[in-house]
């Protein structure tokens, strides 16, 4: 049950155009479905491939300023950029 539950947040993320986000709650979905029997194995894959395309197909056109724009709202990227920067 709740694996649905994160498979419908991938699917919101998806719609928001929140791939980064949607891939993390992806990998939450695959654990807790590998957890409780993997029944939703398909849809998890399905949506995993969905995924890799719309991010392909995004980063296909990016400028380098926008991937430095993209890269620069993850929390993470942002410190390690700005570490290695100081």
């Amino acid at each position: 049950m709740l694996v649905k539950a994160y498979i419908r947040k991938v699917s919101v993320l998806f719609a928001l155009r929140e791939y980064t986000k949607a891939l993390d709650a992806l990998d939450v979905a695959t654990e807790k479905d590998e957890a409780s029997g993997s029944k939703s194995v398909r849809e998890i894959q399905e949506l995993a491939f969905k995924l890799q395309s719309a991010l392909s197909a995004q980063r296909a056109t990016e400028t380098e300023q926008e991937t430095l724009e993209r890269a620069m709202r993850d929390p993470e990227v942002a410190v390690r950029l700005l570490s290695s920067i100081y």
